[in-house]
């Protein structure tokens, strides 16, 4: 589980670091539960 603020994103079981843009207005990281993904901005891309 990612927490940013009072919000919270599925992490699955390995993520890696978490990357904000440089005014905070996108916040990125990857991970992987089985398929690889990209979540940006809390919506999830396989």
């Amino acid at each position: 589980m990612v927490r940013s603020n009072s919000a919270e994103h599925p992490a699955g079981r390995e993520t890696g670091p978490i990357s904000f843009s440089h005014n905070g207005a996108i916040m990125v990281y990857s991970g992987a539960d089985g398929d690889n993904f990209v979540t940006l901005n809390g919506k999830r891309y396989v």
